[in-house]
């Protein structure tokens, strides 16, 4: 019986267990497929299917730029997101203080008029999740025309 352990993101080492219940390591390392995408370090895309040696197959990109790519997973308009919440120039009627040190999880991609279908860059701002919530609250756009036809509450 062989299990598969994940160790860290670039390798693996399958451990043998034999029949009488010693523990044999074969440290086989297997190398995962990186994302080719030049300065990018996460691994491809699970694929959801492993190779006989019980090794995952993965993409060639990762999640993140298979997505782009695909236009999967609102990416035709984060693709505009910026790095910084744009409300430290206090266009909301107050000034984010937000300390940002992870923008990929703690900035948004905001459409300006509220509309999920209107996706020109000139249409989208990036908030962090502080400041978010309050422009949808003040400006109300969970009331807005384009959010029943896509199904967003």
């Amino acid at each position: 019986m062989k299990k598969v352990v994940d160790i860290c993101f670039n390798m693996k080492y399958i451990i043998s267990i034999a029949n009488e219940g010693n523990i044999m390591t074969n440290l086989i390392a297997i190398n995962d497929r990186k994302c080719e995408v030049e300065g990018c370090n996460k691994v491809g895309q699970h694929m959801g299917k492993y190779r006989t040696d019980g090794s995952p197959i993965r993409r060639a990109k990762c999640s993140k730029h298979h997505s782009i790519i695909y236009g999967l997973n609102g990416w035709d308009y984060k693709q505009h997101r910026k790095v910084y919440c744009e409300n430290v120039d206090g266009r909301l009627g107050f000034t984010c203080t937000s300390t940002i040190i992870d923008a990929e999880w703690q900035l948004d991609a905001d459409h300006i008029n509220g509309n999920p279908s209107d996706n020109r860059p000139e249409n989208i701002q990036t908030l962090c999740k502080c400041c978010h919530p309050i422009k949808t609250m003040q400006e109300q756009d969970y009331l807005t025309a384009g959010r029943k036809a896509y199904g967003v509450k």
